[in-house]
């Protein structure tokens, strides 16, 4: 009565009804208007989230990436889902069958979805584009997020002493040369007869 918002919900958990949106949140026209390939580039920077679920059940992770295009930010996504052949949804069926065919929905064979798949493509990601925060339900995604976040902070570190030890030889490469101009040019006014 309060909160109009929550109806639907209330009519599905307690009374145990189906129920059903009187409208769409997204019209297709709009949804079509994003069904392009991803133009970002390898190293863009963006924000990831992480829906795991059951085990039994959907899971998806998402990347959003801000890009500027005719003079105003638009956002692209990129996503990957998951599910298992041997549960609630149909995915023999339209349209699963396509998204399954077509790489968008990955079908994990039996009942449970593999979430070490999941781990792996957020790694893959976290790779080929500055993802710098990733956003997760912590009750459903703890362990995971647990083990992502020390692999990555490893990997980080990595990168980062890499960074690190590439520019201090530049800097060193860098002052081996100024050093070697400088004895040139002492010698080139040394042999010219200047006295010191």
């Amino acid at each position: 009565k309060n909160k109009p918002s929550e109806t639907n919900q209330f009519i599905r958990y307690h009374c145990n009804r189906a129920v059903a949106a009187s409208t769409r949140e997204i019209s297709t026209e709009d949804w079509l208007q994003g069904a392009h390939p991803l133009t970002v580039d390898r190293a863009a920077y963006g924000h990831g989230g992480i829906d795991i679920g059951r085990s039994d059940d959907w899971a998806a992770i998402a990347a959003c990436f801000p890009v500027i295009r005719d003079g105003r930010t638009v956002y692209e996504l990129k996503t990957k889902a998951w599910t298992v052949r041997h549960g609630e949804f149909p995915i023999d069926r339209e349209p699963f069958r396509t998204w399954v065919a077509q790489d968008l929905l990955i079908a994990c064979d039996g009942d449970q979805v593999d979430f070490m798949a999941i781990e792996n493509e957020i790694v893959l990601w976290s790779e080929q584009y500055e993802l710098l925060t990733w956003a997760f339900d912590p009750n459903e995604a703890r362990l995971i997020t647990q083990r992502l976040q020390e692999q990555l902070d490893a990997e980080r570190t990595a990168r980062l002493a890499l960074e690190t030890r590439l520019d201090n030889e530049q800097k060193a490469a860098r002052q081996a040369r100024v050093v070697a101009q400088a004895e040139t040019d002492f010698t080139a006014v040394a042999d010219d007869g200047a006295k010191y």
